[in-house]
């Protein structure tokens, strides 16, 4: 999975915002199961991704995407397609891809953009995505000249007042999550496809426009709406009101009985013996010893509390002669 947010836009000069996610597959592609059942309007004409990357080595890094007309690759707002560019390992560097401008554009070319690379001029590989994370501030200023959205239809920019990729008109107004990854503007009230999603249980997230972690927890409003944050924490905060906590399952995977043996031995020869174990069935009968001398108060011998039927005639009867013959 690649970490990186991905504009897309039904007009070619990132204007008329369709549809927003927070992450995709190597090379700035979408998976073709992100827009199944999705209906377009009309076609996407522009596309824009930003995300950090932080290179393995330091060296030379050349980079290169297909189609590669009407496309952009900036590194720390500077152009870095088809150009060698020094880079150090460690250090995260703001990541640009761009396609824009080109109104005959097919849509299966913006949806599945192709980067690759060159490191110190060896071969060309794939991006590898554990280089590349979602930014804190999802800001597009360091884009190149002509690429401003303020066009003759739309003189206004399109305003995110929070830079976390989510326009503040949908963060107002709503939006709802596509395939568990894509995040759409929210149907005005009342309407058809309103009721339509309200049936196919679609939920309307709000969020706060001038804040991106509206819950204050670590993940922004769109990592949290497209699911782009940790599996361990539970599936309720994907909605951006919600604080993010974890999902915590517990099982035993073994469990061990075993008795235990006290044995005490005291000076007076009293021995105690005790047996627990988790379960027990046991009939005692016995017969308090003490309780039998309360008519010779200066009379103490030690016996236990609890004396088996058969023991008690002889423990007894000598000791109650004794007494007997020393009163006489």
């Amino acid at each position: 999975m690649l970490k990186a947010v991905g504009q897309f836009f039904y007009g070619d000069n990132f204007n008329e915002l369709a549809f927003v996610v927070a992450r995709g597959i190597n090379g700035f592609k979408l998976d073709n199961r992100t827009l199944d059942g999705v209906d377009f309007k009309t076609t996407i004409q522009s596309v824009r991704w930003l995300a950090n990357f932080t290179p393995k080595e330091s060296g030379v890094y050349t980079f290169t995407i297909n189609p590669h007309c009407f496309a952009h690759i900036l590194i720390d707002g500077e152009n870095a397609k088809d150009q060698e560019i020094q880079l150090e390992a460690g250090k995260s560097y703001p990541f640009v891809v761009a396609y824009f401008g080109n109104p005959m554009t097919e849509q299966e070319e913006l949806l599945q953009l192709d980067v690759h690379y060159t490191f110190n001029q060896q071969e060309t590989k794939e991006i590898e995505v554990e280089t590349f994370s979602i930014p804190e501030i999802i800001s597009f200023e360091s884009l190149p000249m002509g690429t401003d959205s303020r066009t003759e239809e739309n003189k206004q920019p399109m305003l995110d007042t929070d830079d976390d990729g989510i326009c503040d008109e949908w963060e107002v107004n709503g939006y709802y999550v596509k395939n568990n990854i894509a995040v759409f503007p929210w149907p005005k009230k009342g309407s058809k496809e309103e009721e339509e999603l309200i049936k196919q249980g679609f939920k309307k997230f709000v969020s706060n426009p001038n804040e991106s972690h509206t819950a204050g927890d670590p993940y922004s409003d769109l990592e949290k709406a497209s699911g782009a944050f940790d599996r361990t924490i539970h599936k309720a905060a994907r909605d951006p009101l919600v604080a993010a906590y974890p999902s915590i399952t517990v099982g035993m995977e073994e469990l061990i009985l075993s008795n235990n043996k006290n044995i005490s031995s005291t000076e007076g020869k009293t021995v105690s013996r005790s047996t627990s174990s988790s379960v027990s069935d046991s009939n005692t009968e016995g017969i308090d010893v003490n309780a039998g001398f309360s008519l010779f108060p200066d009379f103490q011998h030690p016996l236990p509390a609890i004396i088996p039927i058969p023991l008690r005639i002889p423990l007894i009867l000598p000791i109650l002669q004794g007494k007997i013959g020393s009163i006489n």
